[in-house]
């Protein structure tokens, strides 16, 4: 059996049409992980229906017009897309989510002849809760229980004691439950 690193040797030397024509649902985890990665290190979607464009990037997706946006990173002046911009990426690809990332310039700093841009990830409408509910889970919930614990080693025993953890958790806690009332409703509605 394949390890990880057969794996992305074998994605590597497939053409980016025999990449795009795997299927991630008929691959293991690893490979669908190793999969994944090769689809973001070539910036490519399962799902980019356009030619690519006539500076050789790809062109945006059919469905690029009714696309939500599942998160965004901005870059420094003179810097290239984040470390997590390349992990929602790959997350996404590796769940077979169709994205598309939209960079736009945005004012440079006074004083800096470097520009700076904010990478927008859009995936389709209907995608939209899919995607959010994994990136948060796999990307900004770890992300979160870091900065958290680094905040709880910097307070005093006295100070930590004094915390009440529903009082932390009151937030998540109700986007949960506004999440599951409103879905519970519309099916309600729908008679399903």
């Amino acid at each position: 059996m394949p390890d990880a690193d057969d794996l992305r040797r074998h994605y590597a030397s497939l053409s980016d049409e025999a990449l795009l024509d795997l299927d991630p649902d008929d691959l293991t985890e690893v490979a669908r992980l190793c999969h994944g990665e090769e689809l973001t290190r070539r910036r490519l979607t399962r799902y980019d229906t356009a030619a690519p464009g006539g500076d050789g990037s790809a062109g945006a997706p059919e469905w690029l017009e009714d696309a939500a946006c599942v998160c965004a990173f901005d870059s420094g002046p003179g810097q290239q897309p984040t470390e997590q911009l390349q992990q929602a990426e790959s997350i996404l690809a590796s769940a077979a989510i169709p994205y598309f990332v939209n960079a736009t310039q945005v004012d440079p700093v006074s004083g800096s002849p470097q520009p700076r841009y904010r990478y927008e990830v859009m995936v389709p409408g209907a995608l939209h809760l899919r995607a959010v509910s994994l990136l948060d889970q796999r990307l900004f919930n770890p992300e979160l229980a870091a900065e958290w614990a680094t905040h709880f080693e910097m307070l005093t025993d006295d100070e930590l004691s004094a915390l009440d953890l529903d009082d932390l958790t009151a937030g998540l806690l109700d986007r949960v439950e506004r999440l599951t009332k409103a879905y519970e409703a519309e099916r309600a509605k729908r008679g399903l």
